[in-house]
This record gives structure tokens, sequence and C-alpha cells, in this order.
């Protein structure tokens, strides 16, 4: 697994290896690079900027990734936190890097929970059977946990359907 100290040009390549890994089954790679390759602010900014542009958040092209470890000011998150939250499911191929995303997307966006009710009360109805299966990563369990009490905490429930 390659370590980044930052982000680096190689970084979108690495992850779209690991995401093709997982794709057909390894998920340990896509694993790895979660725990590895976000050391700082610059990498979680990259995560999510890529994610942002790749669902369409982000409406307008750029020519090479260079944008990807900038600022997040250019989209709200809402069709991202919708994309990610429609991907909780213990036998997605990207279910840790969707966790993981949502948590790095919450901590970045600090009222996008309460500016969208619905995707939120699914996040919440979609975290309870994630964390009572043997398919995340224990990395994944603690920042599903760790969602889940925020929003509780700040008043918001679930539609008790568990999905």
């Amino acid at each position: 697994m390659t370590t980044f100290h930052t982000w680096s040009p190689l970084w979108p390549d690495a992850r779209s290896v690991v995401t093709s890994l997982a794709n057909q089954g390894d998920s340990e790679p896509l694993r790895d690079l979660i725990a590895h390759a976000h050391p700082d602010d610059a990498c979680e900014r990259a995560a999510l900027n890529y994610s942002a542009y790749w669902v369409g958040e982000i409406p307008y092209r750029h020519r090479d990734d260079s944008f990807m470890p900038g600022t997040l000011a250019d989209w709200h998150g809402s069709i991202l936190l919708r994309h990610l939250v429609q991907r909780l499911d213990p036998g997605h191929p990207f279910v840790d890097l969707n966790i993981h995303n949502v948590w790095a997307l919450l901590a970045a966006r600090r009222g996008l929970a309460l500016d969208n009710p619905a995707a939120t009360r699914s996040l919440l109805d979609r975290s309870v059977p994630l964390l009572d299966s043997d398919r995340i990563s224990a990395r994944s369990r603690q920042e599903l946990t760790s969602i889940v009490y925020s929003l509780r905490a700040d008043g918001l429930t679930s539609t008790g359907t568990g999905r």
C-alpha cells in the first residue's frame, strides 16, 4: 500500500486502483487506503472534492486533478450526502469508503445533516444494519458509531424502518 504524507498527484491513481480491486471483491486495499492515504486535511478535501465532482455536485469541468485538495467552497454537499447514504449497504463494494466519506462530509459541512432531514433519517436507518453486520472494518464501525451518536446528540432520529 502506498502511504501518503499529504495529497499528491499519485493519490487519485492509488484510489482508482483500490476501488477497482474492491469492485472485484478485494476490500483490503481500499481499507488500507482509507487508513493510510488520508493523513491530512488536503487528502480529506481531495476525497470529498473528487466524490462531489463524480456525482455531479460540482457542475463544471476541471481539466486535471489539481482542484482536488483545494477548498470545499464551491459545492453544498446535499447531492453527495444522498448519493453516499444510498450506498450504505453491507454488500456494496465501497461501503467502507462510503462510510468514511459520510463521516468526513458531515465533519466538513456541520449543518448538512440538519439541512437534509430525509437523507439523515435514511442514514440513521441504514446505520443499524451496518453496525450489526460483519462486513465493515473496525475503522468504519468507529466512524459510523461517531456519526450516529453525533446525529442523535443533535436531536435527529431515524424512521425506525431499518432502511
